[in-house]
């Protein structure tokens, strides 16, 4: 969960896929570990994780997109 909202969080700065790759594919680990030894009590985590995790991923390809389409500058300077 803690990658996931990190992930959320740094893709809005830097928009970074890393950390929201890493939810994901931690939250995939953890969901199959449950799997074999239930854990009622961490269902939640596992799913905020994976949520938050893809909506990093998705806002991240989303922002990179945009840059490839020329939507955002990143070579904007602004004056004030």
């Amino acid at each position: 969960m803690g990658f996931g909202i990190v992930g959320v969080v740094l893709c809005c700065c830097w928009a970074l896929p890393i950390f929201p790759i890493v939810a994901l594919v931690t939250g995939f680990i953890a969901r199959n570990q449950t799997k074999t030894h239930p854990r009622p009590d961490l269902k939640t985590f596992i799913t905020v994780g994976l949520a938050t995790g893809a909506l990093g991923l998705v806002i991240a390809v989303l922002y990179w997109i945009l840059v490839a389409a020329g939507v955002i500058d990143l070579n904007a300077t602004y004056n004030y």
